[in-house]
């Protein structure tokens, strides 16, 4: 998650606040945001911000989390992306009414060397893996924010009838698969639109050197297609772990194969086809 002092303080100011509570969806769970919060996807993640309140919270479910991966998470802190937060003591349990859930609270700074504020909540729920809950502001600004998480944190709860618009969210961008060998190889990009759309294209590129009977050589070289350009287009569901994918009347079976902290999916497995956002480079 890139975040900075300044974007805490801006990232909302194109969206209009809600004027009633309104239900949030993230993977497999539910949330409920009070009155006058804005709020937002971008990517795996819901994100939320107050005109009057400085800072963020930032939503995002993990399916595959355990306990243990919870405990080990908030320990840890955050580092990454310019951020640098440390756990503030030991992770501790955190009441709610109807699941096992475990905080902390976090001190470091931004990329822009900022000093920031946070707490983090995870809370686990039998085969739903865990939903994260992260505070995120100035120090002046910790105490107005922290209640906020708490009181968000609270109206978590599993959704009766999963969301596949929301998995999806969590998809977003392009995952390729490359085949080949020393001299031709093919690569294949499909682009995730994060609302179940999505388009397909592929290219064969490939080059060599020949000789001739009588000694002399050669080179020879090939290219067809552009994975850039799309070809198919289609669509697709995340639910958990599995993803589904329905281009030119076939049905694709994969399974989530890297998801980042956030909730983000950039590797996924098809059969023993690895796709993913590395193999676009």
């Amino acid at each position: 998650m890139k975040t900075t002092t300044m974007m805490c303080l801006l990232a909302f100011a194109s969206l209009t606040a809600s004027a009633e509570a309104a239900e949030i969806e993230v993977g497999d769970w539910k949330l409920t945001a009070p009155a006058g919060w804005r709020a937002r996807q971008e990517g795996g993640r819901v994100i939320l911000g107050h005109d009057r309140i400085p800072g963020m919270l930032v939503v995002w479910a993990d399916p595959s989390a355990t306990e243990a991966s919870v405990r080990a998470a908030g320990a840890a802190g955050i580092h990454e992306d310019g951020l640098a937060l440390e756990a503030k003591g030991p992770v501790k349990k955190y009441a709610t009414k109807k699941y096992r859930a475990f905080a902390v609270d976090l001190a470091g700074h931004g990329s822009d060397r900022a000093p920031l504020r946070g707490r983090v909540i995870g809370i686990l729920a039998p085969k739903k893996g865990a939903l994260a809950l992260l505070a995120l502001t100035g120090p002046k600004g910790f105490d107005a924010l922290a209640p906020r998480l708490d009181a968000l944190a609270r109206t978590a709860r599993v959704a009766t009838t999963p969301s596949a618009s929301s998995g999806t969210a969590q998809l977003v961008g392009a995952l390729c698969a490359y085949s080949g060998n020393s001299e031709i190889g093919r690569t294949q990009r499909v682009t995730f639109d994060g609302r179940g759309g999505l388009t397909y294209g592929s290219e064969t590129t490939g080059s060599g050197s020949i000789q001739g009977s009588t000694g002399q050589t050669g080179s020879w070289g090939v290219a067809s297609g552009n994975q850039y350009a799309a070809t198919s287009a289609g669509r697709y569901t995340v639910r958990g772990d599995e993803v589904t994918v329905q281009i030119d009347g076939d049905t694709l079976r994969c399974r989530v194969h890297f998801r980042q902290r956030d909730g983000r999916i950039t590797e996924v497995k098809c059969g023993e086809q690895l796709w993913g956002t590395s193999l676009c480079d």
